[in-house]
């Protein structure tokens, strides 16, 4: 199955909800391909973040998407802990490794693999209200991944920022830019539960030592903008037989 894509691909109505949990830095830096460095909360520890996206109009329909993520450097150096994430948009060469991307739709699968190396696969994604919280609910053919729930009795301020990620395409590392235009907030003093489910994926965030108790930052955007372009740089791997697969793509 193909589609053809218009890009950018614009997101005009989302509402975002994300949490970051302390996890073991080796097991994540095994994950990553050459030269990306993982930023460390402290030492032996780095942030693994949960970001879950209720797109409700898009230039590619209305989707759900969950990513599974955490920050990087592109450098042969490693960098210093917390920093990078302190000033995030303004630490050379900072983004975000895309582990895992399950999203709702075949045209958002499409596109996430094709053009950019999105781990993506087509799962079950869920969007509730629980009183105050936003909760989302991740499983695949009903088997439970993971549900977070974030508190949302946050002020939101308007807020304009870029967000890069990395990942890979056709033996390459990609860096894609995506300007964001929202209202929201995030702190490190947020409310956020994180319960993980018995499927493989769930399991595996499990493994990587995540504290799924103890967030170290919340995230809440009711008003969410943003436009996806196409990569704005490629390299080729510097080790091939990384990082490893999230998941084998299912055939198209």
């Amino acid at each position: 199955m193909s589609f053809d894509i218009d890009l950018p691909i614009r997101y005009f109505d989302t509402a975002v909800l994300a949490a970051a949990f302390p996890a073991r830095t080796a097991r994540l830096q095994a994950l990553v391909p050459e030269p990306l460095r993982v930023v460390e909360l402290w030492p032996g520890r780095a942030p693994l973040g949960i970001m879950c996206f209720d797109y409700r109009e898009t230039t590619v329909g209305p989707y759900g998407e969950v990513a599974v993520c955490w920050p990087v450097v592109r450098s042969r150096r490693r960098p210093p802990p917390l920093l990078p994430l302190v000033i995030d948009g303004r630490w050379p060469e900072f983004g975000w490794w895309v582990h895992h991307l399950p999203v709702t739709t075949e045209i958002a699968n499409y596109a996430g693999r094709t053009l950019w190396g999105y781990p993506k696969f087509v799962a079950d994604i869920a969007f509730s209200w629980r009183d105050a919280q936003r909760v989302c609910t991740l499983a695949e053919h009903g088997e439970p991944i993971l549900r977070l729930a974030v508190d949302t009795r946050l002020p939101a301020r308007p807020q304009r920022f870029d967000v890069c990620t990395y990942t890979v395409l056709d033996g390459e590392l990609l860096r894609t830019r995506i300007a964001v235009d929202a209202a929201g907030i995030r702190s490190r003093r947020g409310r956020a539960q994180l319960e993980l489910g018995p499927h493989p994926i769930g399991r595996e965030i499990a493994a990587l030592g995540v504290d799924a108790g103890r967030p170290v930052e919340v995230r809440w955007y009711p008003t969410w903008r943003a436009v996806l372009p196409e990569a704005e740089r490629r390299w080729p791997l510097a080790r091939l037989d990384a990082p490893k697969a999230a998941r084998a793509p299912e055939a198209a």
